[in-house]
């Protein structure tokens, strides 16, 4: 594989011995890699080189590596780049800090080889899923039939005894506004969401067990964007759950 199609591997932490660490694992890997001390240079090389994945620490003397995950996930150009937290802290409070701005996975140190090559594998693979994702997003949203919602609608008056002044906020009820605008006419957000489920003859799904979240399966700024959930099912499988299909 040729440099300039080789996956892009930029490791961030001012521990140089262990930028070093991670140069010599991946040395002879389809990988090529780059490395900083500073979260302001790794922001230029995150636009210069535009990487497929991100190996980030934790405490960085600027801006700490959560602060900086949360600042890549706010820009339309960074929030597709795998982050995985490579850090010394390992309880459940630092893992769940990691995952909540963002993170698709976390390694603690010390590591060795088969540990970090095996991340980088299974990421990168995540990064090429994304940026497909990425492209496929203006397809996605083209692709939603525009009488999906006018059915709605009619479904939602057939289903309720509403007087006529009723009736024509019903008729103004758009696609973004479903859950705002229900109350007007006096259907919660709950029973907005069973009527949604059952028209297009989903799942109600009231709560989401954390446990049965799917990390990494897609990004986060695209789940808060929708918003949506990918989740393990009984199978085992991946599902989706969505709180607003239209």
């Amino acid at each position: 594989m040729s440099s300039s199609t080789a996956p892009v591997i930029l490791s961030i932490d001012d521990d140089e011995d262990m930028l070093r660490l991670v140069e010599t694992f991946l040395a002879g890997s389809p990988y090529r890699v780059l490395t900083t001390g500073t979260t302001a240079e790794a922001m230029q090389l995150i636009k210069q080189h535009h990487p497929d994945l991100i190996l980030l620490d934790v405490i960085m003397p600027e801006m700490n590596g959560y602060e900086f995950c949360s600042q890549l996930q706010q820009q339309e150009e960074t929030a597709y780049i795998p982050v995985v937290f490579v850090t010394a802290l390992e309880e459940d409070e630092d893992r769940a800090r990691a995952f909540s701005v963002g993170a698709v996975d976390y390694l603690v140190k010390p590591f060795n080889k088969k540990t970090l090559t095996s991340k980088i594998e299974t990421q990168t693979r995540t990064s090429r899923r994304w940026k497909e994702l990425s492209e496929q997003r203006q397809v996605l949203v083209d692709q939603v039939p525009p009488s999906a919602f006018a059915d709605f609608r009619e479904f939602l008056a057939g289903q309720l005894a509403l007087p006529p002044e009723e009736k024509e906020k019903l008729r103004s009820l758009s696609p973004s506004r479903l859950y705002t605008d229900g109350p007007g006419i006096g259907i919660s957000e709950p029973h907005m969401a069973q009527y949604v489920a059952g028209f297009l003859r989903l799942t109600y799904l009231p709560l989401v067990n954390p446990e049965d979240i799917k990390l990494g399966a897609l990004p986060a700024a695209f789940c808060l964007a929708k918003p949506v959930v990918p989740v393990a099912d009984a199978a085992g499988k991946t599902s989706f759950v969505l709180s607003n299909p239209f």
